[in-house]
């Protein structure tokens, strides 16, 4: 009867360091793809307080260019970062 029991711990043992290896894998995966988001957020214009403008029109009064921060090319036309003077 003991040997039993001890192939039936041992089995129990493979099995949950089964699921938590699932679990740190599907860990791992969300944070690194969460990551990705954290540095387009930072980069981008728009969420940092900025208005995305064409590079023709130039930024608005008020407003000076960034070039540390991206603008997406949803316009088909080159775009620039403004942000506010002294803000």
């Amino acid at each position: 009867m003991n040997t039993r029991r001890a192939q039936g711990m041992s089995v129990n043992i493979i099995i949950i360091a089964a699921i938590a290896l699932i679990i740190l894998v599907i860990m791992v995966v969300l944070v690194l793809n969460t990551g990705g988001r954290i540095d387009d957020t930072a980069t981008s214009c728009e969420p940092n307080a900025g208005v995305c403008v064409l590079s023709s029109e130039g930024c608005p009064s008020g407003t000076i260019r960034n070039p540390a921060r991206s603008c997406p090319d949803d316009w088909g036309e080159s775009q620039i970062c403004c942000t506010q003077l002294g803000g």
